[in-house]
């Protein structure tokens, strides 16, 4: 519309402390009208911050589901993670009885193993790992004794999945 703004940023590194203190600072020193939140643990961090002091975040990429109706100030630009587990429990319904799933325990993938878990109708068999794992020997052959038909990747992270996906390979899983 014409009027100049100014950007601030801060770097709340998808972490709860640091983008609490980034927000603070944002709306306390730099006097910002709108906050974005780039993930969920930022997004989550920053609303009663922004509740507190009227400040309208954005919530960009952020899918955790607690997000939704959270404060009337926290606005996502982006679904949830229920809404993708349920789009995908419904694809899966539609061709599989029995339904693995291997899930990296970070926000993310945690989100949207429960919402796959909330709407798959079949059997399913489920295995965590931690962030940072990088042998999925174990977990993989654990998963497949189940005789899952179908085998969820549910990582984190590129490597783990990459890693995931040739022990499966290895094991002959098809």
């Amino acid at each position: 519309m014409g009027r100049p703004f100014e950007v601030y940023y801060e770097d709340g590194k998808c972490a709860e402390k640091d983008a609490s203190t980034s927000a603070q600072k944002l709306i306390s020193i730099d006097k910002v009208d709108v906050l974005f939140a780039v993930c969920g643990a930022e997004a989550l961090a920053v609303a009663p911050i922004s509740n507190q002091n009227k400040i309208t975040t954005i919530a960009l990429w952020a899918t955790n589901p607690q997000l939704s109706g959270i404060s009337k100030y926290v606005f996502r630009n982006s679904y949830s993670d229920d809404d993708s587990g349920r789009i995908l429990a419904e694809a899966v319904n539609a061709k599989y009885k029995t339904a693995a799933i291997i899930t990296g325990l970070a926000g993310y993938p945690v989100g949207l193993r429960d919402g796959f878990k909330k709407y798959y109708t079949g059997k399913i068999y489920t295995e965590d790992y931690q962030p940072g794992t990088t042998d999925f020997k174990t977990i993989v052959t654990k998963t497949l004794a189940n005789s899952p038909e179908v085998v969820f990747v549910n990582a984190n992270a590129q490597i783990e999945a990459v890693a995931i996906l040739k022990q499966l390979e290895l094991l002959r899983y098809k």
